[in-house]
């Protein structure tokens, strides 16, 4: 009798830590949710017919309607995993995870490496081109300090730098860890936004300039130097519109992100979000009509609230917010 009822514990404890295991190495299927969204979702404001978003969240990175619908798990949450962009025909996704620029094929899962040499992390972005024939990102030579922005042509395999951007760094800044951050492509695939950054060791964050390169010439033309001025700072990201003419990037402002737009011949720079709201605001990522923009918005000052993505008019009026606690990568048509 005590033969059984010692059998019958062990059983019931190895099942039970077998439950566990299961549970724990489950994939998610739905989308983390936030305690941060102060306002509803409307079908009328965002609807399956304007394409798709990949949204990274700490469960991984998932595929959603712009209202937040319909989402599903497209890679699973990894260390090595930083970035990820969907291709314009919804089909795959791009990643860097150690050093490889590697392809997923949604609908089957298969994965393809691209490149042969290993490059360092991207910190800051990585996007298709709009005919879904290369991938812009910025990676780390083994060979330099910095960071780049590179390029690999799909059916090539080979890492193109396309920037040098150490001529930016001013004497007192340092090179190490600093460098470009991929922004996006322009709609006609001809130009890549992106932001170069240094810092001054011991005097805080990195000081930002939003840049364009022409990718047929490799020239660079500087938008807007955070140094030229002293209000906005910590420029981090930037974001070209699908019409090519105007610029949207994050930086700090009376101690808040803000989003700015820019005509990218330099001009016209003006605020964008309106300086009431409660929210530090950075990632922007334009609607591929050009109408609105999404970006991620955090309370300022509470460390225990992650941010969700926020939709906002280019008049700077917070359309809606999705109750999803993570951040857009990409919207597709």
């Amino acid at each position: 009798m005590k033969k059984v009822r010692y059998f019958s514990i062990i059983l019931t404890f190895v099942l039970g830590a077998c439950s566990i295991l299961i549970q724990s190495t489950v994939e998610p299927t739905s989308l983390p949710t936030s305690q941060l969204m102060e306002t509803s979702t409307s079908q009328s404001v965002l609807s399956a017919q304007q394409g798709k978003l990949l949204i990274r969240t700490s469960a991984g990175y998932f595929i959603t309607n712009p209202d937040g619908s319909s989402s599903s798990l497209v890679i699973p949450h990894s260390d090595t995993i930083m970035n990820a962009a969907l291709s314009h025909d919804r089909t795959r996704v791009a990643f860097l995870s150690e050093g490889i620029l590697t392809i997923k094929n949604i609908e089957t899962g298969e994965t393809e490496a691209l490149n042969q040499e290993r490059v360092g992390g991207t910190p800051g972005g990585i996007g298709w081109s709009p005919d879904d024939q290369a991938i812009g990102f910025d990676c780390s030579p083994m060979t330099k300090p910095v960071f780049e922005i590179c390029m690999v042509k799909l059916g090539d395999g080979r890492v193109q730098i396309l920037t040098h951007v150490e001529q930016y760094a001013l004497p007192n800044q340092d090179l190490m860890g600093g460098g470009a951050r991929f922004g996006s492509w322009s709609g006609d695939g001809t130009e890549i936004a992106f932001v170069t950054q240094f810092a001054i060791p011991g005097k805080g964050a990195a000081q930002g300039i939003v840049q364009l390169l022409n990718i047929a010439s490799g020239q660079v033309m500087t938008v807007f130097d955070e140094k030229s001025q002293d209000r906005i700072s910590i420029v981090t990201t930037a974001a070209i519109s699908p019409d090519g003419r105007t610029v949207l990037f994050n930086g700090k402002l009376d101690g808040k992100g803000e989003i700015f737009q820019i005509n990218t011949d330099g001009s016209g720079l003006r605020q964008v979000t309106r300086p009431d709201h409660p929210y530090d605001i950075g990632g922007p990522v334009w609607s591929p009509f050009g109408d609105r923009f999404f970006a991620y918005a955090a309370k300022v000052g509470d460390p225990k609230i992650t941010g969700v993505p926020s939709l906002f008019s280019l008049d700077g009026n917070l359309i809606t917010q999705l109750n999803i606690d993570g951040d857009v990568l990409s919207w597709i048509k």
